[in-house]
């Protein structure tokens, strides 16, 4: 188990060096950042709506499980979509069988099957 374990950090750890040096990524973090200061900017020099409020969320006094459920869900895809990035840029999905899948893909989907 130490040296499946050892295995995988390598190669997660090659495939990060990999991707620090390769200029299709500089480029694409290029195209995401200047994407990112493009929607802060029409974020910040757009009108204020003078109806509500603006929020996006639900209201936490009319509707507070609706307002946890989506914050949960902003959070939860947060973490799922980073584990994903790790297997697939770690190329860690190389090492994985069935079982591996399984475990990764299950455990993934629990909390939304299980939540009440």
């Amino acid at each position: 188990l130490t040296g499946l374990y050892q295995a995988a950090m390598a190669k997660l750890l090659e495939g990060l060096k990999f991707l620090s040096q390769d200029p299709a990524v500089h480029a694409m973090c290029k195209v995401i950042a200047a994407m990112s200061v493009g929607l802060v900017t029409l974020a910040i020099i757009a009108p204020k709506s003078k109806k509500g409020d603006g929020r996006w969320l639900p209201c936490p006094e009319t509707n507070p499980s609706k307002r946890k459920w989506e914050l949960f869900s902003l959070h939860y895809g947060i973490f799922w979509i980073s584990i994903f990035a790790v297997i697939i840029g770690g190329e860690l999905y190389a090492w994985f069988d069935r079982i591996h899948y399984m475990v990764v893909c299950v455990g993934l989907a629990a909390p939304l099957l299980l939540q009440p």
